[in-house]
């Protein structure tokens, strides 16, 4: 089921076993694992299904350490995470 949290009431307590928080390629799969083996599961999103700037925002940050990609360059915040980024293809030779 999916819920949109902004639409529930407040004050609105959901309960689980666990709580996977993002839903890339990584809480998805989790959440799909676990679905229908008796464990309560939510899997928390902070985007929508479509990409929307003002939550993108979010993802702004800084680096410390190595130099890498603006975060919000880098990370989608909507569903399907950074999978999006790929366009729906995947690599089909993973030699080297």
């Amino acid at each position: 089921m999916f819920m949109d949290a902004r639409r529930l009431p407040d004050g609105t307590v959901l309960e689980s076993d666990i709580c996977i928080i993002g839903a890339g390629p990584a809480g998805i799969t989790i959440a799909k694992e676990l679905d229908g083996k008796g464990i309560r599961v939510v899997l928390l999103e902070s985007g929508d299904l479509e990409y929307d700037d003002d939550i993108q925002a979010l993802a702004q940050g800084e680096i410390g350490g190595r130099p890498y990609f603006d975060l919000d360059a880098t990370r989608l915040r909507y569903f399907g995470g950074s999978s999006n980024h790929w366009g729906g293809s995947l690599p089909t030779d993973s030699s080297p």
